[in-house]
């Protein structure tokens, strides 16, 4: 057939009634066979066809008296006729035949169906419904005798052959005929002819003339029968062993086609009526098929409607159709022929031979009336017949009707019993057989076989997710169960010591449900699969059924066979789930937590892994002197940092020693052995089990982080942090192990590209630049990332800021963009930004790591490297923008911070040199370790006896200023301003030692605001202002000036105060802005800001820190916190009673003073008055 339709010739196939033979015959040759013997290549016997019509003939196979042999009648679409009476045992072989001709005439017919109506009888009916007669007697020549003369018997048939009946019967497009039962002539059979419009009843005969019993129109009757339908389409007729006929027919009822059967009743020579049709529940899809064919076997009440994918199978009574079930057949074994044989229907499938199908009539008409089963039971029945019966080899499919998966949830709850079914070993289709291993895998096969059915019908996304999850998980349950009993059968065979670990277990899972057995482990692996999970959280425990080794020790060997069992189970259940992912289409689903990957389960695996490392720890130091050598000298994550640097640098992924990082020499150990009695074999045996477990463990951890995303997130989070030193720590022991190509395999697997950059710079230096250009290429951004995190936590620099090429300019860009703008690494980009020629980017970074110096020196270094930087931006086309300006001007401002601070820095000393009668200042220490003693001079000499006993605390503060800036540590604006004001001791040169030192305060604020609080640029400005206050004695000078002054007096008074000096300083030298900088006395309390003063800024100062930082650090005492609100206090009770002595009169006269000194200056010098109104103060300032 396969040749045939790759030659595009037509072919017609059939079977035959008499015996176990079929055919296939194309226009040129008719193959039968034998199928009953096997249907091999000798028992085919080939015929030749006559003539060279391009339709395939019509062929019967005839019955010869002989089982073992058949007949065969072939006649070609135009008429001509062959037979063989023997083809098997032929005599001649199958060149001996009798030929005849079927007299078609002009009318353009062909001949269209053969069949044999009773031994030495065939009919031949052509496509426009005529039937001839065929005698198969011993003539030379076979004989075509139309049917029509002398049909109607008695004195009608005489009166219709006086009237000169027509021989020609035909009435319509031959649809199918039927040999009915025998009638009482002798050597006579009943035929039913069907067509497009008429069914005729004929008695035809070997020897006497045919006679018709009736004719009526069958497309009417049918339509008045089937009630409201559109229109009724013939298909097929079959005649019953009590002589009634069922039609196959076609109704159309609104637009959709659906098939039903008929039953036709008649007396003997009577047109029959229609007792009843009723549809068939099945839909064909796409419609009813004209090549639909009825079979009734055995005449009934059993019928097949035959169709080339789709046999339903029926019981059909007078009552209507009490039993149907389609059955579908595979893509490759469509139905081409179809027959009856006693007690069944035969068919015909292209690729699958001769199928024989059988109804259980009595079983079905002898049981009581059932209810329709529900959508749920119809489901799980058409499941369990594609699960276990819809092989690949077997041409039946079972696809999963819509009617049946429609109900809610109908296809879910029947796939989830069918699984569970198998799991628990409790379907009855499964066979319970002795070979444990096959039966295992036969579980296997059938739950994949669930999901399998439901997806070859396009069903999978009608199931939830929590559904398709399930059924993976039921599969991957049984391949543990599968791999554990392989596992436990080769120790067995193996014949060794191995411990009995996985029978105890089992054994102990068994009796804590309260089961025993003699065979526990079987019991399980039978009836318990799904609580494999419990089965290996026995594993945590103490370990039963341990062997007594005779050269070790036993719990060693537990422990190794326990980390086995663990990944023997786990891996086949892992990969399962990875390699059916799309089958289950489970990619992105995250159920909340698997059964691989609970909290007891990652807990064993880690304990397992870290336990199997210490095995090789403790065996290799008797047993290999090399693996040892490796492990003492590995510094793995998450062990104690041997030193501060190293655990500073990064606690979880540290350097190894030299020694470790190169490749392990051959080892000395038996390449096989028991490993339960021997330590050398024991220790090559978890070498190789080492990499295998870490892979599973990494596995589970990352699929319960993964889990626990959405449920619990924080814990989640937990375990990602442990995950983090876990899943390193594990790469880093298979490296020490000799096993890096391992590492760099289950690190390459999850993705782990930090831990990746440190395999390659632990593990493989010698090939680090190649490993490092792929891991790139492959990774892209995302590796680079890593390898310069690993470069910043090394503090290698100069690797960092080497780039290869532009991809590496941009990544380093990249990752210097995202560090912290305060961290070493933006602090030497500039050094990149130079290379690239991006001085705007190098003068920012330059900047920021000046103002976060800690040291002067190197702060001013850098600002000044800054201010070149700005110096070649500014030559560059096109000319720098309005942000590069400013940020020229803020490098500015950071820069007279800086020599603010030096200048205060030199004064100090200079004023203590001259307290101990030195000219020169070489004498001066770097730091106040070294002399400690002048720390404490210079705070001294700054300051008044009453002014350290006024206000201790912030003399405290001040004394810690001072040993900064002795020490060259760079201070916050605040600071300064602190370190500026609090001095007040003019008699030892106070205003010397920092001339002008109040308005200088205002002004480093003034540059340093950009970048401070509002509430810290607030409270320094009230400090500046209000120790102004405080400099000059307000009591005497409101004492002077109380009465008959004349006003030469008071101006040259008032001039004469440090307020003045202050004030005149801002406004004419240094060009401040008022009413800005500027504050009157009311404003000037420290009552406003005192909290943030307190506790915020100062406290802290007074608790030294730890060695080691400590969770339970406690707060400065509250006596140093109410020490610090006194002083402040008695500052502004010394304010208030300046301002009782008139100082807010006496503020605002000098002011005046200054604004008139500003106004009668010279015009010609271009200087705008520094004080007019507020806009046109602003507007100067700007």
């Amino acid at each position: 057939m396969a040749a045939a339709s790759a030659r595009g010739q037509p072919v017609a196939a059939g079977l035959s009634c008499a015996g176990p033979f079929a055919f296939v015959a194309t226009p040129a040759e008719c193959s039968v066979w034998a199928y009953g013997s096997g249907g091999s290549n000798g028992r085919v016997h080939r015929l030749a066809i006559p003539g060279s019509c391009d339709a395939a003939p019509a062929v019967a196979l005839v019955a010869v008296g002989d089982a073992s042999d058949v007949g065969a009648v072939v006649c070609t679409a135009d008429g001509q006729l062959r037979y063989w009476d023997r083809v098997a045992f032929g005599l001649g072989g199958t060149e001996r035949f009798r030929s005849g001709a079927v007299a078609l005439g002009d009318s353009g017919d062909r001949c269209a169906q053969v069949t044999e109506v009773l031994p030495g009888l065939v009919v031949v009916a052509t496509a426009q419904g005529r039937v001839f007669r065929v005698v198969l007697g011993d003539g030379p020549e076979l004989d075509a005798q139309p049917l029509g003369r002398g049909a109607y018997g008695g004195v009608l048939g005489r009166v219709s052959s006086l009237l000169g009946a027509a021989a020609d019967v035909a009435d319509g497009a031959l649809v199918g005929m039927a040999c009915g039962s025998r009638a009482d002539l002798r050597h006579s059979r009943e035929l039913l002819v069907l067509t497009r419009g008429r069914l005729s009843k004929w008695v035809v005969s070997r020897s006497q003339a045919e006679r018709r019993e009736y004719s009526m129109d069958i497309a009417r009757a049918l339509t008045v029968a089937a009630g409201g339908a559109e229109g009724v389409r013939v298909l097929d007729v079959a005649a019953a062993h009590s002589g009634d006929a069922w039609v196959l027919a076609a109704t159309r009822c609104g637009g959709r086609e659906q098939l039903a059967v008929a039953l036709l009743r008649s007396g003997r020579a009577s047109e029959p009526d229609v007792v009843g049709m009723w549809p068939f529940s099945h839909v064909p899809a796409g419609g009813v098929p004209a090549s639909a064919r009825l079979v009734l076997p055995d005449g009934g009440p059993a019928l097949l409607v035959a169709m080339r994918q789709t046999v339903v199978a029926a019981v059909a009574t007078a009552a209507g159709i009490a039993f149907e079930a389609p059955v579908m057949l595979s893509s490759d074994a469509p139905v081409v022929a179809q027959g009856s044989a006693p007690g069944a229907g035969l068919l015909l499938c292209g690729g699958a031979g001769v199928l024989r199908m059988a109804v259980d009539v009595v079983r079905v008409l002898g049981a009581a009336p059932q209810a329709q089963p529900s959508a749920e039971r119809e489901c799980q029945t058409q499941l369990e017949q594609a699960v276990f019966f819809g092989s690949a080899g077997s041409p039946l499919a079972f696809p999963l009707t819509p009617q049946a998966a429609s109900g809610v949830g109908a296809l879910e709850t029947a796939a989830l019993r069918v699984s569970q079914a198998i799991l628990d070993n409790t379907s009855h289709f499964v066979a319970d057989r002795m070979d444990l291993g096959a039966h295992l895998r036969e579980r296997l096969t059938r739950a994949r076989a669930v999901m399998q059915a439901i997806a070859s019908c396009g069903l999978t996304m009608e199931l939830s997710d929590a559904a398709r999850l399930q059924l993976c998980e039921h599969a991957e349950k049984l391949a543990a169960a599968a791999a554990l009993w392989d596992h436990q059968d080769r120790l067995w065979a193996d014949g060794g010591s191995a411990p009995s670990l996985l029978h105890g277990i089992a054994g102990a899972f068994l009796a804590s449900i309260g089961c025993q057995s003699n065979d526990p482990l079987r019991m399980f692996l039978r009836h318990h699969v799904a609580a494999i999970g419990d089965l290996l959280a026995q594993l945590r425990g103490p370990l039963p059924g341990a062997s007594n080794g005779r050269d070790i020790d036993a719990a060693r060997v537990a422990a190794f066979e326990a980390g086995r069992i663990a990944h023997v189970a786990l891996q086949p259940a892992l990969a399962y789930r990875a390699a059916h992912a799309q089958l289950y289409a489970t990619d992105g689903l995250l159920p909340p937590e698997r059964w691989t990957c609970r909290a007891a389960m990652a807990e064993l695996l880690v304990q397992h892994v870290d336990g199997l490392y210490g095995l090789c720890r403790d065996v290799s130091r008797s047993h290999c002197a090399a693996i040892c050598a490796r492990i003492d000298a590995a510094a793995l994550p998450g062990d104690p940092a041997p030193s501060p640097t190293t655990a500073a640098m990064d606690g979880r992924l540290d350097i190894f020693d030299a020694a470790v990082g190169t490749p392990l020499p051959p080892i000395a150990l038996p390449p096989d052995g028991d490993p339960h009695t021997s330590p050398p074999a024991l220790l090559r045996a978890a070498l190789d089990l080492m990499p295998a477990l870490a892979g599973v463990c990494c596995s589970v951890l990352a699929d319960r982080i993964a889990c626990l995303q959405h449920a619990r997130p924080a814990e989640a989070h937990a375990l990602e942090r442990r995950y983090d030193t876990v899943r390193p720590r594990f790469l880093m022991c298979l490296v020490a192990l000799g096993r890096a190509p391992d590492a760099f395999r289950i690190a390459d697997e999850h993705a782990d590209l930090r831990s990746l950059v440190a395999l390659v710079f632990a593990a493989d230096r010698a090939n680090a630049a190649t490993r490092l250009h792929a891991y790139t290429q492959r990774y892209g951004p995302d590796f680079s990332a890593a390898l310069l995190a690993f470069y910043e936590r090394r503090r290698a620099w100069a690797s960092l800021l080497r780039a290869a090429d532009s991809a590496g300019d941009a990544a380093l860009r990249a990752f210097v963009d995202s560090a912290d703008p305060h961290s070493t690494t933006a602090h030497v980009a500039w050094i990149h930004d130079v290379a690239i020629a991006d001085y705007a980017a190098a003068a920012s970074r330059l900047a920021r790591a000046g103002r976060d110096a800690l040291g002067v020196a190197q702060a001013h270094t850098l600002l000044s490297l800054s201010k070149l930087a700005f110096a070649a931006v500014a030559s560059q086309d096109p000319p720098p923008s309005d942000a590069v300006v400013e940020a020229r001007t803020r490098l500015e401002d950071a820069l007279e911070l800086c020599e603010a601070q030096e200048l205060l820095s030199r004064r100090f000393a200079a004023g203590v040199a001259a307290h101990r009668g030195l000219t020169t200042v070489a004498w001066r220490h770097c730091n106040d370790a070294a002399d400690q003693k002048a720390v404490l001079d210079a705070a001294m000499l700054t300051t008044s006896a009453d002014l350290r006993h006024a206000r201790p605390a912030l003399y405290t503060v001040y004394c810690e200023l001072v040993r900064q800036v002795w020490n060259r540590t760079t201070l916050a604006a605040e600071d300064m301003v602190d370190a500026l004001t609090f001095p007040d001791c003019p008699e030892h040169s106070s205003d010397a030692l920092v001339p002008d030192r109040h308005a200088m305060a205002v002004d480093i604020l003034s540059r340093a605001s950009f970048n401070m609080p509002e509430l810290s640029r607030e409270a320094a400005l009230r400090t500046i202002w209000r120790r102004v206050f405080l400099s000059d004695d307000w009591q005497d000078i409101h004492a002077r000036l109380s009465a008959n002054v004349p006003d030469r007096v008071l101006r040259a008074v008032l001039v004469s105060t440090n307020l003045y000096a202050t004030l005149h300083s801002c406004l004419v030298a240094r060009g401040l802005a008022h009413p800005d900088w500027f504050l009157p006395p009311v404003e000037s309390f420290a009552a406003s800001d005192m909290e943030y003063q307190v506790s915020t800024r100062l406290a802290s100062r007074f608790v030294r820190p730890a060695a080691t930082p400590s969770p339970d650090a406690h707060p400065p005492p509250s006596t140093t916190t109410a020490a610090l609100r006194k002083d402040y206090a008695a500052e502004d009770e010394c304010l208030r009673v300046a301002i009782e002595h008139g100082l807010g009169e006496y503020y605002d006269e000098i002011l005046r003073i200054v604004s008139d000194q500003i106004e009668d200056s010279p015009q010609a010098s271009g200087e705008q008055p520094a004080i007019s109104d507020a806009e046109d103060a602003q507007m100067d300032y700007e």
